[in-house]
């Protein structure tokens, strides 16, 4: 289980606050083995912060490469630094990963995004990417084929 942690706090309105993100580091594995990867990024020209949890890998539709989302995610964020707004950003990562991800895998296994950051007034803004529906006691339902 993931434990993915993205707030942002006005202190005294919205032209005064702080965004905290956190992440553990821990992928395990369907086999019950585990490895250590990052799960959380800096958006530098959004002033905010991606984390996922759920899927950290999986191989692209169609081919035998496989997405590493820990590597992947920094280098989609330097190829979109030119985005201007957090939705923009969240829709593009969302197509984007609709475009790679076999829509198999998702059915089967929940997996998210929680995105937040600053729009371009500076107002505190935040995001989320899921392939489900509900959450409730604990469960993950409604899994569908795409985020």
């Amino acid at each position: 289980m993931t434990l993915i942690f993205n707030e942002i706090h006005i202190v005294d309105g919205l032209d005064n606050s702080f965004m905290i993100a956190a992440a553990d580091r821990r992928i395990t594995y369907p086999d019950g083995t585990h490895k250590n990867w990052k799960k959380l990024f800096k958006i530098h020209n959004l002033h905010g912060a991606i984390s996922y949890y759920g899927l950290a890998e999986f191989q692209v539709k169609g081919k035998k490469e496989i997405i590493n989302l820990s590597s992947w995610l920094p280098n989609f964020i330097k190829h979109n630094a030119g985005i201007d707004s957090l939705r923009t950003f969240c829709v593009t990562l969302q197509d984007e990963l609709n475009s790679l991800a076999p829509s198999s895998l998702l059915k089967r296994y929940p997996s998210g995004f929680h995105i937040c950051g600053y729009d371009k007034f500076g107002y505190p803004d935040v995001w989320s990417i899921k392939n489900y529906r509900k959450y409730e006691n604990f469960q993950h339902k409604d899994l569908e084929g795409a985020y």
